[in-house]
């Protein structure tokens, strides 16, 4: 029994509770989207509201505002803040911004600011650095260059979506005679470079959007530098609580030895023991989109090397794919009922075969996992009896009927329960349809095939239907919580939800969404001499599942982005704050 299959989603919409002295702040984007360890910078803010920054809070450690001349802001972090990415939120006096994903690095950072240097110009950078850019117009090409030695091998790593950014890019590389030397994929929204200089020289790298378009969030980072490099692992998949056998993949690891046939030139695996925990991050370690939702992940770091892996955590058996061709019906890998399988397709346009045992009229609940793991993926699976007849296909998985709107659960991932006809094995195909332009290590997913299993999963956030915002209130005033609950694999019983950990001057009662039921209300309040407090919140829920009593914490999540349908992620926990009262006659957060 898996993890994905015993979540039974409890989704919080927190209504609009503005306070009355005004609305909260919402942030948009921060440029820089990180600062290095012991260093300061000066921050850009945008979006509305955000004039009079007080502090900033970041879940994962303590960054101090600084002010500068002329209204500006900075950031600083001690030299021994732990790195990472988390989510930022900034204070004002009138409320509590959205959060923003923000990261502690610990490599020397370059800041483009203006485009003040001339057309076809390129700063020198040195490695290991990290470039901290903007797109300023549709159009933009940004240039950069690197002075490289023969043979010298480095990697040149983008991000912006994973942060936040809107930026989609285009990069190349020019070698020193000026002609094009390499490029990116084109299918990747945070693609990576490895490269080995064929010669001495001045090398030119070239990051464009190539969607041509630019607003406020066209921010990125770049990431050059020579030291060891993460691709992949695999399995990708760990049980809960268990150390496992893992071959990590990358580039230039200590201690490794060559990939091997079928592998990129230069890769290099390494086997190694990891100790999975007991449950995944509160943010799904990184950027997870609200369809993640189901999914337990935590990211793990190898000592000596740069980039991360984002390992799933399930509660049941783990097959890894095996390594000899299962490409037809004749050769489809044996798997037991019950098991989660670990994949991946190192080649274009590669297929997958398994076979497993059912019996007649028993609920099966199929599930894959590849664009819920955050890859540009779109997974096809079908079921046929051993005489080659096809009995079910899973595509696309739309939202539920039922389920709020505001928190998207519709996915390319396909899922969904299927009956056998008769006792058996019966064999299951799986595909990604854009397989035939996208292979590789890092193209991995996840297949489940088990019994139905009632499931549980409760969210908690404050959302304006347009526009991002955080959760704050004045002195006196109070925050009703409209509580709306998702049922699935047959799951009725009711879920108690409870504070935990409140800050000081904030209650709440316990509320509780009723068997068969899927609203209730939770209210927090302020009290009347409640003191200007700002910090994190703990909920937990409760209910039986299968029988048995679960407990487990509330994730947090928020509006990504403006739109319809709404761009919903997990937030890195639950922040609220209590303001300062601008008008004493009121006392009600609500609008």
């Amino acid at each position: 029994m898996t993890n994905s299959r015993r979540i039974v989603l409890a989704l919080f919409i927190v209504l609009p509770t503005w306070p009355a002295s005004g609305a909260e702040p919402s942030l948009v984007s921060i440029f820089p989207m990180g600062i290095t360890r012991g260093e300061s910078v000066e921050i850009q803010l945008s979006g509305t509201g955000l004039q009079e920054p007080q502090r900033v809070l970041f879940s994962r450690a303590t960054i101090q505002l600084e002010s500068r001349p002329e209204g500006r802001i900075a950031f600083r972090v001690e030299r021994d803040t732990p790195q990472g990415e988390g989510d930022l939120w900034v204070l004002t006096p009138t409320g509590l911004s959205n959060p923003r994903r923000f990261v502690v690095n610990d490599l020397p950072m370059v800041v483009e600011r203006a485009k003040e240097d001339p057309a076809g110009s390129a700063p020198v950078v040195k490695p290991p650095v990290i470039i901290a850019g903007t797109i300023d117009t549709p159009t933009d090409q940004d240039d950069y260059s690197v002075e490289l030695d023969r043979d010298q091998q480095i990697s040149i790593a983008f991000r912006s979506v994973s942060l936040e950014g809107s930026v989609l890019p285009a990069l190349t590389v020019f070698a020193p005679d000026g002609q094009e030397w390499m490029h990116d994929r084109g299918g990747e929204a945070e693609p990576t470079l490895d490269l080995v200089a064929p010669t001495r020289g001045i090398y030119r790298i070239r990051v464009q959007d190539r969607a041509f378009r630019r607003d406020a969030a066209s921010l990125y980072q770049l990431v050059i530098q020579a030291t060891p490099r993460l691709v992949a692992a695999f399995p990708q998949l760990l049980t809960k609580g268990k150390r496992q056998r893992v071959e990590l993949l990358g580039y230039r690891i200590p201690g490794g030895e060559p990939a091997g046939e079928g592998f990129a030139a230069g890769l290099m695996r390494l086997p190694v023991n990891i100790d999975a925990p007991t449950s995944g991050e509160r943010d799904g370690a990184g950027l997870t989109r609200s369809h993640s939702v189901m999914l337990e992940r935590f990211g793990y770091q190898h000592p000596g090397t740069s980039g991360s892996i984002k390992f799933e955590l399930i509660d049941g058996t783990i097959v890894s794919e095996i390594s000899t061709r299962h490409d037809s019906a004749h050769t489809a890998q044996h798997v037991p009922l019950g098991a989660s399988i670990a994949g991946r397709f190192l080649q274009a346009a590669e297929i997958d075969w398994y076979r497993f045992p059912a019996k007649k009229g028993e609920p099966i609940w199929v599930e894959a996992v590849g664009e819920r793991a955050g890859l540009a993926m779109d997974l096809d699976v079908a079921i046929y009896d051993l005489q080659g007849k096809l009995l079910t296909v899973f595509a696309d998985t739309p939202h539920p009927k039922g389920s709020p709107k505001s928190f998207p659960l519709d996915t390319l991932d396909p899922m969904g329960t299927w009956k056998a006809p008769a006792d058996g094995e019966y064999n299951l195909v799986i595909r990604d349809l854009y397989g035939p332009s996208a292979s590789g290590p890092e193209r991995a997913y996840r297949l489940t095939i088990e019994q139905t299993q009632e499931a549980v999963r409760v969210v908690a956030m404050h959302l304006s239907e347009t526009v991002p915002r955080g959760l704050s209130l004045v002195p006196g005033g109070h925050a009703p919580l409209q509580l709306l609950a998702i049922r699935r694999g047959g799951h009725e019983a009711p879920i108690t939800i409870r504070p935990l950990i409140l800050i000081e001057g904030l209650t709440a009662k316990p509320a509780t969404i009723l068997a068969n039921q899927l609203s209730a209300s939770l209210v927090l309040d302020a009290a009347a001499m409640a003191p200007t407090v700002a910090g994190p919140i703990e909920l937990v829920a409760e209910t039986e599942v299968e029988g048995q009593l679960h407990s487990f914490s509330v994730l947090g999540a928020t509006l990504g982005q403006d739109g319809k349908p709404p761009v919903v992620r997990l937030s890195d926990g639950i922040t609220a704050a209590i303001l300062a009262p601008r008008n004493p006659k009121s006392s009600d957060a609500s609008p």
